[in-house]
């Protein structure tokens, strides 16, 4: 074994060191962006069709619409990817995650050390790969870029070198493999597709870069995968969805590009110096954020001309700027990305995905490299050592920064998630031991805490809490119900065939918790069937209250603006005194239902309650005495239908709603009496439709909790 090989293994034992170290334990549910694709498994119980829904997600998705010019069909198969091995098994996604990481740190660090022909500045520049930002490191969502990244690299790298080979079969195999990478990189971000129209642009004006590259191969390697992907891309904005009566009048925000420029360069300088946030603050106040974006513009001057007039060769060769192959296209991804996050998401949404910092650096240390690679190179022995002293001064402590940060977070998140997570492997390993059943529902207990009269509870998923306040209101498994829903989102039923199975969750104020699994015994029922909710005459006032709907996000390019403003009580009900379950028929003609267009509204003057139908989730809002109507949870629903019975039961202090057979949400606090109202909006999508609004009253051996017999008993405590 040489020398090289030798070293190669120590940076993959670095690499891997550093992963483990810092990224484990490995515990973490769903959030953010999984839990507005994934929940679109609902509409979809073959897998093929699943399969062929995301490919084009950007352009077919059913929910939250917007980015339909993206096309990422290599990041939507890796997800598809993932949910064959298991999305419930998170700590395998995980791993996956963090090798494809580890090993797109070690390609950039085969490419630094190349250019700069010093390795343990390479080794370090391939940490920064891994610990810029956590989420594309160990994210499987996200995780995917980090392939396109290491697949545009080594396109890139063998671009660049097929030119040097004599033999013109041999440089044919290297372009042929080059133009292979760098379409397959195109399919997982599009910042790869722009880079090398760039390129092709460039080629037009650049004599240096053709007659060094030559026409022929700078066409095959970068215009045939930007050709292919333009078509696919073109073929993928055909709509693909059947949906009919949507309606589109969506507005964009291009009010924080500003703000989201800053927000770029004071997290940039941040990743590369600790602290330093501070001092530009201190050092640019109010307007003189321009003066330092107009410093970093003539600092990227400057050294565009000092890289131009170097002559000197080194084992890269440091050709100047304009002919170089393998910086010109790192230049040309580095400014794509820039101008993506700032004029892209920045524009658009007023924030940047962290992620983009690590795809920045990634590619901005490579001319970095070339810096380093004129510097070792120079005669002066002490200018040399001093300038290597300043890279491990500036490296070492920013890395060490980071990875102590990213260790306390993931420790913090281990702690928050181990109950869930081992809750989602139980239900799984019982229900895969048992195929007869499936899953009806997670809720939890109707003893467990209240936590919506304590606290002003939103979102679970998108309102960030601490352990402290998890543990002190009882919210631990709450706040990841949604999570643990899409988890096991294949095991409901209407996705898999069985009996349904309950699991009822027992949480307490100290961190620990318990979860049984309960089924249905087969019991007739004795009561009365259901009859038909009294109608009545909607009130005016309740016509002139136009009841809003406390959130309503993008849909199909719904106005959020206008939202309450066009909504109105279609029908109203009186519930019968006595009454513990309530049913609607909901029926939809179209081929997909949104339920985007339907809100139940309990018209009661101390405690008002809104079940609001959103896409395939459910929103339970209830009455505040301090705040209003305020959101108590959002709960995934597993698995769509066209035509299907939405039921409150009350039971004990509280009721549970279920669709069909499955219960989607346990509603603190809820009594079944006085008014409801049915909430419609003329820009929501009208093929829903409730209607028969039924009711019964339940005898004592009827009631559904006494006819549920526990399979299954376990405790849980945070260690």
């Amino acid at each position: 074994m040489n020398v090289l090989r030798r070293h190669e293994l120590w940076v993959l034992l670095l690499l891997g060191m550093t992963l483990y170290l810092v990224y484990t334990p490995i515990a973490e549910l769903c959030f953010r962006d999984d839990m507005l694709t994934l929940p679109e498994r609902a509409w979809f119980t073959d897998d093929l069709a699943w399969l062929k829904h995301l490919l084009s997600h950007a352009q077919s998705r059913y929910t939250f619409s917007g980015d339909s010019i993206l096309f990422r069909p290599g990041l939507m198969f890796m997800i598809w990817l993932q949910e064959m091995l298991g999305r419930h098994n998170r700590q395998l996604l995980e791993g996956i995650s963090l090798l494809v990481s580890g090993m797109t740190a070690y390609t950039f660090y085969h490419i630094y050390q190349k250019i700069s022909g010093y390795k343990p500045i390479a080794a370090l520049f391939a940490l920064f790969i891994i610990l810029t930002n956590a989420e594309i490191s160990y994210w499987p969502h996200i995780n995917p870029y980090m392939m396109g990244m290491a697949l545009f690299a080594w396109g890139v790298w063998l671009f660049h070198h097929a030119h040097r080979k004599q033999r013109p079969e041999k440089r044919f195999r290297l372009i042929v493999g080059s133009t292979l990478l760098l379409f397959c990189s195109t399919l997982f971000h599009e910042f790869t597709a722009i880079s090398l129209a760039m390129v092709l642009g460039y080629t037009l004006i650049s004599n240096p870069f053709r007659n060094r590259y030559g026409v022929p191969t700078i066409v095959l390697a970068a215009g045939v995968p930007l050709l292919l992907y333009s078509g696919l891309a073109l073929w993928s904005l055909i709509p693909t969805s059947q949906m009919s009566g949507r309606i589109v009048a969506g507005k964009a925000t291009t009010a924080h590009a500003d703000h989201s420029l800053i927000d770029l360069i004071q997290h940039l300088i941040s990743q590369f110096l600790p602290g330093i946030s501070n001092a530009y603050k201190a050092l640019f106040p109010g307007d003189g954020r321009y003066l330092l974006f107009g410093l970093i513009v003539l600092l990227t001057v400057l050294f565009v001309v000092l890289f131009s007039r170097i002559k000197k060769p080194h084992p890269f060769r440091a050709d100047p700027l304009l002919s170089n192959g393998m910086l010109l296209f790192s230049l040309a991804a580095l400014f794509t990305i820039l101008a993506g996050s700032l004029f892209g998401r920045g524009m658009a949404i007023g924030a940047i995905a962290g992620w983009y910092f690590t795809m920045t650096i990634a590619f901005l240390l490579i001319p970095v490299c070339h810096i380093v690679a004129y510097v070792v190179r120079q005669e002066h022995r002490i200018l040399r050592r001093m300038f290597l002293v300043i890279m491990a001064l500036w490296t070492v402590p920013t890395l060490a920064t980071n990875a102590a940060t990213i260790k306390l977070w993931r420790h913090q998140a281990q702690l928050q998630t181990q109950i869930p997570y081992q809750m989602v492997q139980d239900v799984t390993e019982y229900l895969e031991r048992h195929p007869a059943y499936c899953l009806g529902g997670l809720f939890p207990a109707p003893s467990s805490p209240a936590i919506w009269s304590r606290t002003p509870h939103h979102f679970p998923y998108t309102q960030p809490t601490t352990m402290e306040d998890q543990l002190r209101y009882g919210r631990l498994i709450d706040y990841h119900m949604p999570s643990m829903t899409l988890l096991l989102q294949r095991h409901f039923c209407g996705q898999r065939l069985g009996r349904p199975l309950y699991a009822e969750i027992q949480q307490s104020n100290n961190g620990s918790a318990s979860m049984r699994l309960l089924k249905e015994s087969q019991q007739a029922y004795t009561a009365p069937g259901p009859h038909v909710l009294q109608s009545i005459e909607t009130t005016a006032r309740v016509r002139a209250q136009h009841v809003s709907v406390p959130y309503v996000p993008n849909i199909h390019g719904s106005n959020r603006q206008d939202q309450s403003k066009s909504i109105h009580v279609t029908h109203s009900w009186r519930i019968s005194p006595g009454m513990e379950e309530i049913a609607w028929r909901v029926q939809s003609s179209d081929r997909d239902p949104i339920m985007f267009n339907s809100a139940l509204y309990f018209d009661r003057e101390r405690d008002s309650m809104v079940l609001h139908m959103l896409n395939n989730h459910l929103l339970v809002s209830l009455n505040n005495p301090h705040h209003g109507l305020i959101n108590v949870g959002i709960h995934p629903m597993a698995r769509m239908r066209r035509d299907a019975r939405l039921r409150i039961r009350e039971v004990g202090k509280g009721c549970l709603a279920f669709l069909d057979e499955v219960v989607v949400a346990r509603i603190p606090s809820c009594q079944l009496a006085g008014e409801v109202h049915l909430l419609q909006w003329e820009n929501g999508t009208p093929a829903e439709r409730l209607t028969a609004g039924t009711e019964r009253q339940i005898q004592p051996e009827e009631r559904w909790y006494s006819r549920l017999k526990p399979l299954l008993n376990k405790h849980y405590e945070a260690s």
